[in-house]
């Protein structure tokens, strides 16, 4: 199967972390694959979502995506495709140095009963990239309202606004960890972010001010 020969070819160098199954009879369960890629650059991301070209997505689709992880990263537009992307230090430590192969981009397989091909989502850790959460939001909440889809941007940013209660946005990254893309067979990017509240986060909780006076 050119599924199994993709996986394990020199051009999809992963670390396999995760393996799942649905709760139902086996023969409708999915066969669901998460790996971790070192690998940043766009035509390793083409290469992985396309299998190698097996997969016909649309060039319109393609430049979308790379657009995305472009606004994720923080990166410019005109930032060379061929270049690996390198994460940026966290502002108040509280993630540690982890090894090229952890700190790349994620991947999800997702092969359903009789289907030949998997859908195939691109996980980008938002922890490892962006100078902060504000610089994150922005860089998201932009993309997709150049792309028509702002419609909840603001109670987005509201949000996270609310979850920060111990601290402002800009002080540090943490609170958004992943952003997810999956692209349809309608060729439409299916975007999710994932929220991490902080629970244990070391920094205390302080009361943010407007600047008035009490």
């Amino acid at each position: 199967m050119f599924l199994e020969e993709f996986l394990l070819s020199e051009s999809f160098s992963s670390l396999y972390s995760m393996a799942a199954v649905d709760d139902v009879a086996p023969a409708e369960s999915r066969l669901k694959f998460y790996f971790q890629t070192p690998y940043t650059s766009f035509p390793s991301v083409r290469e992985t979502v396309t299998l190698g070209g097996h997969v016909e997505i649309p060039e319109e689709q393609l430049q979308s995506l790379r657009s995305l992880i472009i606004a994720v990263v923080g990166d410019d537009k005109d930032y060379p495709e061929d270049v690996e992307m390198h994460p940026v230090a966290q502002k108040g430590g509280d993630f540690i140095d982890l090894p090229a192969p952890v700190s790349g981009f994620g991947y999800y397989f997702d092969i359903a009963p009789g289907s030949e091909l998997p859908a195939i989502k691109l996980y980008l850790p938002m922890h490892h990239y962006g100078q902060d959460d504000l610089s994150l939001a922005k860089g998201i909440t932009g993309w997709m309202k150049a792309h028509g889809r702002g419609q909840y941007c603001d109670r987005y940013m509201s949000m996270l606004e609310n979850m920060a209660y111990h601290r402002h946005l800009e002080d540090k990254k943490g609170l958004q960890s992943y952003v997810s893309c999956l692209i349809k067979k309608s060729g439409e990017l299916d975007i999710t972010t994932y929220i991490d509240p902080e629970a244990l986060d070391r920094v205390k909780p302080k009361a943010k001010t407007n600047g008035a006076s009490h």
